[in-house]
């Protein structure tokens, strides 16, 4: 049976240290068929940060060549908040050639970063959802990526951390132009399910947007776990693969040179 995790981050992201062996050697270990190294690299002005491509490239495909017979070992990217500078953005990817691009947007184009920010009631939070959301929908018509990231990521600080017991429901109109966005032009979403670590305890997104989108035709979706140490690479991947059956889907996406196929679930 084919599963794999789709985010995951190695030391030459700036919030892990941790070996691509390791990762990989973990993977294994889950009884993975795939591991995507998708580090940050990050082209926003207020949260610059670039990888040594390089050097970074030459570990992964050193572990990637040892663990051959064992695992398919993708040179991705999580590239972060694309819409605040989409001509660095666009360079960045025109000077190298990924397996796997994951489009993330942790700060608003403003500059107001989800982590920092403080959120005073409901009617505050539905308005910065609503912001995010729009600027997701500019994000897939602009930028170039595969799947968009951690849909829902303001609610781990709003629900998660301050307690605002918050939701996408009133949005679901603002989300379907998103997902209309992204299938037009040939992008996905990940089931990314790191929010599950910890005392929030919830996916991103959950399985309402997940069917949603799926009702809506799309059909490029990843699961990742956003592991950022090798025990928790494949943490929870075979419950999130449940959950895309849940919510109709019958295939997950696997990627290669950024070419999509289709690998049967349930």
């Amino acid at each position: 049976m084919f599963i794999a995790d789709y985010h995951t981050h190695s030391h030459y992201s700036p919030d892990s240290s941790a070996p691509v062996r390791r990762m990989a050697d973990f993977a294994i270990r889950a009884g993975l068929s795939e591991l995507a190294v998708t580090d940050h690299f990050d082209v926003s002005p207020y949260a610059l940060f670039l990888i040594d491509e390089d050097a970074r490239r030459g570990e992964i495909f050193e572990v990637r060549g040892e663990f051959a017979k064992s695992i398919g070992l993708l040179f991705a990217l999580e590239l972060g908040e694309p819409l605040h500078d989409p001509e660095r953005a666009r360079a960045a990817l025109e000077a190298v050639s990924y397996d796997f691009v994951i489009g993330s947007h942790h700060v608003l184009t403003s500059g107001e970063d989800f982590w920092a920010m403080t959120f005073p009631d409901r009617a505050h939070c539905s308005d910065i959802i609503a912001r995010y959301l729009r600027e997701l929908t500019d994000m897939a018509r602009v930028c170039d990526f595969d799947v968009l990231g951690h849909l829902t990521y303001p609610l781990r600080y709003m629900n998660g951390r301050e307690h605002m017991d918050v939701g996408f429901e009133p949005h679901f109109d603002e989300a379907a132009a998103l997902f209309r966005a992204l299938i037009c032009s040939g992008k996905g979403i990940e089931l990314n399910l790191s929010g599950l670590n910890g005392h929030w305890g919830q996916p991103m997104p959950g399985l309402e947007l997940l069917k949603l989108f799926r009702s809506l035709g799309g059909e490029v979706i990843t699961v990742g776990t956003d592991a950022h140490s090798p025990c928790n690479v494949g943490r929870n991947i075979r419950y999130g693969y449940e959950l895309l059956v849940s919510a109709g889907f019958t295939y997950v996406t696997s990627f290669s040179e950024r070419k999509p196929s289709y690998e049967r679930i349930g």
